[in-house]
Parts: C-alpha cells; sequence; structure tokens
C-alpha cells in the first residue's frame, strides 16, 4: 500500500536533479503524434512508469487547465465536452482517444505498488484563476504553457513525487466540483482535487482525492480555500501552503492510465487516485462551490486496453 514520506534531500541532489531536468526540456517540445487508433491498444498497467512507458508525444502542458485560447472551452452549450475535439486540432484525443479520464473507479485488481514518496515541503505559492478552476502554483514554476514543461528556479526546493525511480514535481493543484471521478458504491463526494506533478521529459502523475465535508474548517487548506475569489486575469495571490498537510493520513490508492480531463486531453496520464478522501468544513466547501460548480468533465468510457489496480492491502 502507499505510505506518507516526507523525504528531503540534499541541496547537491537538487541541483543535480534540476540540472537533468532542464538538458530534457527539449524532449516536451515535440510536435503532436497521430492520434491512437483502436487497432493500436496504449499500454495496460496503470502503474507503467514514464521512464518505460513514452509519454504521449502531444503537447505537454503543466497545467491542464492551460490551453491554447484557454477560454475557447468550456464546460457546457457550444464549446462544452462534447465538441472540445471540434475546436482546435491540438484537441483531437478529446474525441478519438481511447484512455480518456475521469472514470467510474469500479472492479479494481487487487495489486502490490511500488509506494510513491511524497518529497513535499511548505513553501510558497501563488493562487491563480484561469477561468476553469482555482490553482495553486508552486513558487519556482514560472509559467503556465501548453507546450513546454514549467520552467523552475534551480535555487528552490520544488515539491516533488518519486514513483520508482523518475522525480515528477508538483506544478499545481487544482479542484472540480462536483467530482470527475466517480467511486462505485460510495456517497457521492462535494468535489475532486487533482496535484498535477510533471517530469521533465513531458509525462504526467496526477494525484487525485475526492473532497468530502468535515466537521471542522482544515486549516492546512485555509490558505487555497481563502483565495476562491481570485478574479480571472491577475498574475497570482501570493500564499502560503503547507503541502504536505494538504494529504490524507492514509496514501491508499487506486491506479490507472489516463488522461489529462482538459484540453488537449493528452493520453498516458498515470493517475493515483487515493482511497482516503479530505475532508473540508462546509463552509470550505461552499468557497469552492462558489468559485466554480460544474467545471467537470463527464465520465469516459474505460474500454479495454487498461487496468484498474488497487493497492494491496498489508503489503
Amino acid at each position: 500500500m502507499l505510505r506518507a514520506n516526507a523525504v528531503i534531500t540534499s541541496s547537491k541532489t537538487r541541483a543535480a536533479l534540476a540540472v537533468l531536468s532542464v538538458a530534457m526540456l527539449a524532449a516536451a517540445c515535440s510536435p503532436p503524434a497521430a492520434p491512437p487508433t483502436a487497432s493500436e491498444a496504449p499500454s495496460t498497467g496503470a502503474v507503467s512508469q514514464p521512464a518505460t512507458v513514452a509519454p504521449s508525444a502531444a503537447p505537454a502542458t503543466s497545467s491542464p487547465s492551460a490551453s491554447p485560447g484557454a477560454l475557447d472551452w468550456s464546460y457546457a452549450g457550444a464549446t462544452g465536452p462534447e465538441h472540445w475535439a471540434d475546436l482546435s486540432d491540438n484537441y483531437y484525443a478529446c474525441a478519438d482517444g481511447v484512455t480518456q479520464s475521469p472514470i467510474e473507479i469500479a472492479s479494481a485488481d487487487e495489486k502490490r505498488e511500488r509506494d510513491p514518496i511524497f518529497e513535499y515541503q511548505a513553501g510558497t505559492a501563488r493562487i491563480v484563476n484561469d477561468g476553469h478552476t482555482i490553482i495553486a502554483i508552486p513558487d519556482g514554476m514560472n509559467t503556465i504553457d501548453v507546450y513546454h514543461f514549467s520552467q523552475f528556479d534551480v535555487d528552490e526546493p520544488e515539491p516533488t513525487l518519486v514513483v520508482d525511480s523518475p522525480v515528477s514535481y508538483l506544478t499545481q493543484l487544482q479542484f472540480h466540483l462536483p467530482p470527475e471521478h466517480v467511486i462505485a458504491g460510495a456517497e457521492p463526494a462535494a468535489a475532486e482535487v487533482q496535484f498535477v506533478h510533471q517530469h521533465p521529459n513531458g509525462a504526467f502523475t496526477i494525484v487525485g482525492a475526492m473532497v468530502v465535508e468535515g466537521d471542522k474548517d482544515d486549516a492546512a487548506w485555509a490558505p487555497y480555500i481563502d483565495a476562491m475569489g481570485t478574479p480571472v486575469g491577475i498574475e497570482g495571490v501570493p500564499a502560503t501552503i503547507d503541502w504536505p498537510q494538504l494529504l490524507p493520513t492514509a496514501l491508499e490508492a487506486w491506479h490507472y492510465d489516463g488522461s489529462l480531463t482538459t484540453p488537449p486531453c493528452t493520453e498516458r496520464v498515470r493517475w493515483i487516485f487515493l482511497m482516503e478522501p479530505i475532508r473540508l468544513s462546509a463552509a470550505q466547501i461552499d468557497k469552492m462551490r462558489a468559485a466554480y460548480d460544474g467545471n467537470n468533465r463527464p465520465l469516459q468510457p474505460f474500454g479495454t486496453y487498461r487496468a484498474l489496480t488497487a493497492d494491496l492491502k498489508d503489503d
């Protein structure tokens, strides 16, 4: 099962990772590949790490809510999800992809998964309203760019996620209300949060969790929640976020291969969806709802080309 691990690497290690990351930026800048066809089954098994399964050659983004002309799509009407692929050639995967997200989480096979290591540290961030959700971006991530991995300051430690051996950088936190994923047999949650990580080669790993109502405010989430009124178009509201405290205590999870849930719907995204929800007060959830209500993509077919696994208990 997953376990919470707070690992602080040395400054020398951080610098080496940063130099390696800068050297690999060119890998994220290649033009889009032709869309997969039904006869070309993508990699199966939700635990295929980016080091062994090449990420999609479609343009990568450190902000899944950012896209060319980010406000040219919406969640309803003529620019809603059923029309995303018609809005830009870059959005072809929104209609033609075969491993799209979100999904209904059901009928998972138990499997012993490698434990990701969350190297999260408290730090400053910027809160941005991109017109689709409220985003918290760790300082050091200097751009929101659909085609390139965000540049980062090599002198600043970054919240990172290690799955097997690749190091992926936390590029943003965002929310969707109502939730995008559905857990079969569970009571509907109020919202869903997504911690978006990206490897410098462009590969995404997204850690998702449901938000349910608790009996009191969660102080760790307050800096993000209290910035829900951030207007669209400003550079960002500064905040200090204790990133490790945002995660639930138990980190057992479901795993599957999916996609970004917003245009360009890039595939070969590794999803780690936490079983334990995050508990916020009714007042905190109301602040999220006042910012965005209905910013969720509909469920996508699971298909036959991928697997959904659950952490093996007591491993």
